[in-house]
């Protein structure tokens, strides 16, 4: 089932790279902000208690977002500089919460922006930014598989 849905879901990005432009930006930062969100609600342990996001998931997901878009014009130095900002940001408004690990959360910011931002950066390399990032989903997907294939084999 779940090679099965790695075959129907991979076009998508496959397809956003090969376009580029608004559709790769428009698709790291929706997996950037569905990334976020989850993370922001692993933190604060409320993966038992149903979807609705918190305002520190909001924050974590608004800061994502904004990064990609600015990397996404180009400015992927400003969206690094963003991404470390906006994780003070989201450091602040963890800690009003009682539930949660505000450092934790506010570390996501960064291990979520970041190869969101670097990912749309690599795209921009007029020479090999296409090849460069089909590979790196081709790598990530043969190791996951391999990994995935492996771990059954040996009932683990």
């Amino acid at each position: 089932m779940r090679i099965l849905s790695a075959l129907a879901l991979a076009p998508f990005p496959v397809a956003a790279i090969w376009f580029g432009g608004a559709w790769l930006a428009l698709l790291t930062a929706s997996a950037g902000a569905l990334m976020a969100w989850e993370w922001g609600r692993l933190c604060r342990g409320a993966i038992a208690r149903g979807f609705a996001p918190g305002a520190v998931e909001l924050v974590l997901v608004a800061v994502v977002v904004s990064s990609v878009t600015i990397s996404a014009v180009g400015a992927a130095r400003t969206a690094l500089a963003l991404a470390l900002l906006g994780a003070g940001l989201v450091f602040s408004v963890a800690r009003q919460r009682p539930e949660g690990e505000a450092g934790w959360t506010a570390l996501g910011t960064v291990w979520v922006a970041v190869p969101c931002v670097c990912f749309l950066w690599l795209a921009r390399d007029t020479v090999g930014g296409r090849a460069i990032l089909l590979w790196l989903l081709a790598v990530v997907w043969a190791t996951d598989t391999g990994a995935y294939a492996i771990g059954r084999s040996i009932g683990g």
